[in-house]
């Protein structure tokens, strides 16, 4: 719906386009119209994140976690910095 909110819009609505930009709806493969760009970002998205793939982020996501519990641990007043690492 937002995309096709934003590609309505033809008269110079500056606002609404720097909002759509702002919030960054534009890269969402859900947001983007159905063609060839769509279907490229599908088949890359569909590569990287099938059920056989993600079972390798599993370790990854472990250390991560672990990392970010000690440091909140160490320094729990830093939480902002630790969760957005």
């Amino acid at each position: 719906m937002l995309n096709d909110l934003y590609v309505s819009v033809t008269t110079p609505t500056v606002s609404l386009m720097l909002l759509y930009n702002r919030m960054a709806f534009g890269w969402g493969v859900s947001n983007m119209p159905y063609g060839p760009e769509w279907r490229l970002a599908r088949r890359l998205l569909h590569e990287q994140f099938n059920q056989h793939e993600v079972v390798h982020y599993a370790t990854k996501q472990e250390a991560s976690t672990r990392t970010m519990l000690q440091d909140l641990l160490s320094a729990p007043d830093d939480f902002r910095a630790h969760v957005q690492r």
